[in-house]
């Protein structure tokens, strides 16, 4: 009978400490795993949209199994949502949704970085194509003045206003011939850099009259107080007017409307 009881014995101990190790085992692969990281989401997946249209996009279908999604960052084009040239996505209490408004035609990204409780992260990407309805608005400067002159009067005028503040309240695109590349290039892409402006020579500008569109006051008041500084005389006119202003004399500088940035280059260089 004790031999029997003996045998049991050694039979059942490393079955208990077999089950006894492997629920511990269990328990402390659980305690040890690696955080899973969340899964980020966003809708639309894919858009069309007009440039100056606004689009919501929202990532508060993203999942987190190790913890609550704690921090939310958008990005336009790979740059912070609020720095980018080709749109600008804005967020209010809720950071899981950005309102987006894009500036220039193209296909662009807009990506959400999402961060859980455990420091996990990920990544979830919506391609944008934007579309262009009405449009460009070109800068046509010191119209019948010779090269020189004029291609001083562009580098002053792309470096005295910050253009990206500008193209974020106005729908269509703005080009402004940038004449150290020979080519139009897009105001939104032109960074402002402080101080940029006192090494040129501004005095090209002095009793020029420029027409601007009746933009929104914000805007005509940014673009109005820059030149009359430069010592020009603005005049606010509706685009339609403007081309017969300049062939009459009116004015000999002004922001008009072109279909594509090819009839603006054709306009700058005729």
């Amino acid at each position: 009978m004790s031999l029997s009881n003996n045998l049991l014995g050694l039979i059942i101990a490393p079955v208990i400490a077999g089950a006894v190790l492997g629920v511990s085992g269990f328990f402390l692969g659980q305690a040890f795993a690696p955080p899973v990281p969340p899964i980020a989401a966003i809708s639309p997946a894919t858009i069309l949209v007009a440039a100056g249209e606004s689009v919501e996009f929202n990532a508060s279908g993203s999942v987190s199994s190790s913890g609550a999604i704690t921090n939310y960052v958008w990005k336009v084009g790979g740059h912070p949502a609020d720095q980018s040239s080709v749109g600008l996505c804005q967020t209010g209490t809720n950071t899981a949704i950005a309102t987006c408004r894009f500036q220039l035609p193209g296909t662009f990204s807009v990506s959400v970085d999402i961060q859980d409780a455990t420091g996990q992260t990920s990544t979830a990407v919506s391609p944008v194509t934007v579309s262009l309805k009405d449009g460009y608005i070109g800068v046509v400067l010191l119209s019948g003045q010779n090269r020189l002159i004029t291609d001083q009067a562009y580098r002053v005028i792309l470096a005295a206003v910050n253009w990206q503040d500008i193209q974020r309240s106005v729908s269509r695109p703005i080009v402004i011939f940038d004449p150290d590349k020979q080519q139009p290039v897009y105001a939104a892409s032109r960074v402002y850099v402080e101080g940029e402006l006192d090494q040129l020579d501004t005095t090209v500008f002095q009793g020029a009259k420029v027409m601007i569109p009746p933009f929104a006051p914000a805007v005509r008041n940014v673009i109005r107080s820059t030149l009359e500084e430069l010592g020009s005389v603005v005049i606010v006119l509706p685009s339609t007017s403007m081309e017969s202003s300049i062939e009459t004399g009116l004015a000999g500088s002004g922001m008009f409307n072109f279909a594509s940035p090819q009839d603006y280059v054709a306009e700058i260089l005729e």
